[in-house]
């Protein structure tokens, strides 16, 4: 059976991540590591770009922010900041994300690009880095 003639492409898919993944950050590393959280990330990556990422918990303000204190020139996390605050002066919410957007805001996303910013190539040692800041953010 051909598969992908069976795919509808007119419906976006959906991954609902809980308390894994939010828009612009993910979650803190109570019962797991680093690196099972890379490797948790790393499936997500996977998922096709036009998936819609619902989140257990609107962070988004906050995971912005965050954000932008690691990558102050990233065009696409202003433009975001911009676009969620004004959604929450009209009682809206930010949710859901794409899989896309994710790709261009979220820093746990990225860590890839900040191997100069931590000293090292090893990216789960990033991710570590990144959680323990946005802890104390």
């Amino acid at each position: 059976m051909d598969e992908s003639k069976n795919e509808d492409t007119s419906c976006a898919p959906i991954l609902f991540t809980g308390d894994t993944l939010f828009i612009a950050g993910c979650g803190r590393f109570f019962e797991g590591s680093a690196r099972e959280m890379f490797r948790n990330i790393e499936k997500v990556k996977t998922f096709r770009s036009e998936t819609l990422l619902y989140c257990g918990h609107e962070y988004t303000l906050n995971n912005l922010r965050f954000a932008l204190s690691i990558e102050n020139d990233n065009e696409h996390m202003i433009n975001k900041m911009n676009e969620v605050e004004e959604k929450m002066k009209n009682k809206k919410h930010s949710v859901p994300s794409t899989i896309k957007d994710e790709h261009l805001i979220n820093p746990f996303f990225r860590t890839h690009l900040y191997t100069n910013k931590f000293n090292t190539n090893d990216e789960i040692k990033i991710l570590d880095k990144l959680r323990e800041l946005k802890n104390n953010y």
